[in-house]
């Protein structure tokens, strides 16, 4: 069945530039001081009645394979109710992590390290307030502004959040070539905040598909650009928000969500996502709809703006996935499929406009049961649609000039 109506523009929400909507997303999250250039601070809360405070000051990373190279390091301790959040250094550091080449650590003004790892003489320092690893614990917030330089390390995230609580990032820069950029099996209560990766390869954000579930989990404003694989890859994450995602010029998928459910997620772009890849900007995947009940039909991944342009495909919802409300697209110039719906049930994209790039098509290999309970309503320009095997329960809601080949 075909509905012919009149198009009608966006919701005013979407008049929005990317930018705009991008800022605006994440205006409810903390505010963020001044960083210095090629400087980066860092900050760790424990949840303790008197709190401790942790700043390093390091600059840009040298040639030679670390991390990050230090210049100095506070800790310090806050007093419960007072408001410092103007106040970068308001105490007399506890703790002090000084050099370049070779690293102090003192603590009380007495040495608990001196040599040439700076990581170790970081971790020792952060030992003194519970912190067995660089890994951000339970209860910590991790306040990273500037740049932090990462390298490749072979199975492992540049900051890893594996099995811990109420942990917040309220803003990171991250730029390298990382294995992941944060790598987050296992939480409960993670609140991720404004976090931007300038990457040359790697995956920028990613929670393990073979661990631990992950319960609320919060994302404020996420940028990606030049990760070598996805942008945001999601599994086991029961409670998922997130403000806006923007992915440019990644080799893989913008966001990717696996066995996700409750998810909320503002607005998405992808400019040149997964060129010449059969991944795309927003990808449903593996069983990405059933709840913890084994209820599958129940609608629970909610979108308001997928945005996407060049790359490989648009959307692409595949393996058993579905249960998933978008409110509006936005796709145009997608070199494989503007929309690929692929063994998906229960999903409906309920507006927007497609122009130009691969065809809009509806399949169901044998190796899941048949795509149904399909609801499809756009603008579409330029852009032939195809429906091969015919689908079970889909409504057509079309508008277009162009070729479908429908049932």
């Amino acid at each position: 069945m075909v509905l012919k109506r009149d198009y009608q523009h966006p919701p005013m929400w979407r008049q929005k530039t990317s930018e705009e909507a991008a800022k605006s997303a994440y205006e409810q999250q903390p505010s963020r001081s001044q960083g210095t250039l090629k400087s980066t601070a860092a900050r760790l809360l424990s949840p303790s009645a008197a709190s401790t405070f942790v700043t390093f000051i390091v600059s840009a990373a040298p040639a030679s394979p670390s991390l990050f190279s230090v210049c100095h390091c506070h800790l310090r301790h806050l007093t419960p109710g007072v408001n410092r959040s103007s106040e970068r250094h308001p105490l007399i550091p506890q703790s002090v992590v000084t050099g370049s080449g070779t690293f102090t650590a003192t603590v009380n003004s007495g040495n608990v390290y001196t040599g040439s790892d700076y990581r170790l003489a970081i971790q020792t320092a952060l030992d003194r307030i519970g912190a067995s690893t660089m890994a951000v614990t339970s209860g910590k917030i991790f306040e990273v502004c500037g740049t932090v330089n990462t390298v490749f390390r072979d199975g492992r995230g540049a900051i890893e959040i594996i099995n811990q609580n109420d942990v917040s990032i309220p803003y990171l820069t991250m730029t390298g070539n990382p294995y992941f950029g944060l790598r987050i099996p296992g939480t409960r209560n993670l609140n991720l905040g404004e976090i931007t990766m300038n990457l040359s390869g790697g995956l920028g954000i990613r929670f393990d598909g073979d661990a631990a579930q992950n319960y609320n989990v919060r994302m404020g404003a996420i940028r990606v650009t030049s990760a070598g694989s996805h942008a945001v890859e999601t599994w086991n994450i029961d409670g998922l928000t997130i403000g806006s995602g923007i992915a440019r010029s990644v080799g893989e998928s913008g966001l990717l969500m696996q066995r996700t459910i409750n998810t909320r997620v503002g607005y998405v772009e992808g400019n040149n996502v997964g060129v010449g890849t059969g991944y795309a900007m927003l990808r449903f995947a593996n069983n990405n709809r059933q709840l913890s009940n084994g209820q599958c039909t129940t609608t629970n991944t909610f979108i308001d703006c997928v945005y996407s342009r060049g790359g490989g495909r648009g959307i692409f919802c595949v393996s058993m996935s579905g249960a998933a409300e978008i409110r509006w697209i936005d796709l145009a110039n997608n070199g494989n499929n503007a929309v690929l719906i692929e063994n998906c049930y229960n999903l409906a994209i309920r507006d927007g406009v497609i122009n130009g790039g691969g065809e809009v098509r509806v399949a169901a290999p044998s190796e899941f049961p048949n795509t149904s309970g399909i609801f499809f309503e756009v603008q579409d320009d330029n852009t032939s649609v195809r429906e091969s095997p015919c689908a079970e329960n889909i409504y057509w809601g079309l508008t277009c000039n162009d070729r479908r080949n429908v049932c």
